[in-house]
């Protein structure tokens, strides 16, 4: 089998996971996710790799170097989507490093190369970006556990419980990963903005990217008023109020 048709399998595999009608949906810590795991590990065990799941359910995917005393070199990323999302979003960074790993495998290299398969890099389903990866380097708070499914309400900790996760190292901020024991991560992302196409680059490499900071509940609170009896300049209208909130935020955001 050719690369091509290699890569075109598992796009189309991972597209039906997926595939909700309008989009791709791969729920972060759901079944669709977790389809796209199995798919993942049994094209991983075919090709010959070794496999370890961590206890937040990141899969770390080795091609063993001759040498192990050297830090490994890894590539990766997720195969989680937001709602109605792009089939290529997250899964092409792990299809690629199946690829690398699979025209490696049979030939002598020195360093181990392994594949990072996170779980639950998106925002959107329990409003925090990087659990996978940040419960890999032992930063996942308390709070980020607390945290409720978009629909469902079911907290972050439950979710994981539920599906054999162990809350016990990532409560304690046990690292499940030693950034000592690599030497690059370097991760093939598609670009899902328009700043490519407008500039013609068919490729660039990212030299930083935004933080993502959220605040999922804020409220104005406005002031009733007798449509008659209070004029313009006595009003506590709390529909202006998050209008003139939105400008100033916009004014700043172009300022920053």
């Amino acid at each position: 089998m050719t690369d091509t048709e290699f890569a075109a399998d598992l796009f189309a595999a991972l597209h039906d996971i997926g595939w909700d009608g309008v989009g791709i949906s791969r729920e972060t810590y759901g079944p669709g996710e977790d389809a796209a795991f199995d798919l993942v590990r049994h094209t991983a065990e075919a090709i010959g790799l070794a496999i370890e799941t961590d206890a937040a359910g990141n899969m770390i995917c080795t091609l063993p170097g001759t040498d192990p005393t050297l830090p490994a070199a890894a590539c990766g990323s997720h195969v989680d989507s937001v709602p109605q999302g792009g089939n290529f979003d997250g899964a092409a960074g792990v299809v690629a490093g199946l690829l690398a790993l699979r025209r490696l495998a049979g030939t002598a290299h020195r360093r181990a190369v392994k594949l990072l398969v996170l779980r639950g890099e998106e925002s959107a389903w329990f409003g925090r970006p990087y659990l996978g990866s940040s419960a890999m380097l032992g930063v996942l708070s308390e709070a980020d556990l607390a945290s409720t499914h978009l629909r469902s309400g079911q907290t972050l900790a439950d979710r994981l419980t539920a599906r054999g996760m162990q809350i016990g190292p990532l409560r304690r901020h046990e690292r499940l990963l030693d950034p000592a024991s690599l030497t690059c991560f370097l991760e093939l992302h598609i670009e899902q903005g328009p700043v490519l196409v407008a500039r013609g680059l068919p490729v660039a490499i990212v030299t930083g990217i935004r933080g993502n900071i959220r605040h999922r509940g804020i409220v104005c609170i406005g002031q009733a008023g007798h449509s008659g009896a209070v004029p313009r300049w006595l009003r506590h209208d709390a529909v202006f109020a998050v209008a003139e909130l939105i400008g100033r935020i916009d004014e700043h955001w172009r300022s920053m």
